[in-house]
């Protein structure tokens, strides 16, 4: 986390409304809003639903984290034959 930065400096660790994530629920990966930040909890709405759901904090910051996108984008254009 950054110290000493004012409210208009973004820092890895937050978290906004708005922002999206991946995550597993019911043997199937699906894309989240994030609706509100509630001390250790981040409520979260499904985007292809109006499903809502909590999440731990810990757990939406991991997602949104640069390495999980990168190695997320990495798979996603990894060609068939590269995965043999």
């Amino acid at each position: 986390m950054t110290h000493g930065t004012n409210s208009l400096t973004t820092t890895v660790d937050e978290v906004r409304p708005g922002d999206l994530f991946c995550a597993v629920v019911a043997h199937e990966t699906e894309q989240w809003r994030v609706v509100a930040v509630l001390g250790i909890r981040v409520l979260a709405e499904r985007v292809s639903g109006g499903d809502r759901r909590s999440f731990t904090l810990r757990f939406v910051r991991h997602q949104l984290s640069p390495d999980v996108l990168i190695a997320r984008g990495a798979a996603a254009t990894a060609s068939p034959d590269s995965r043999r």
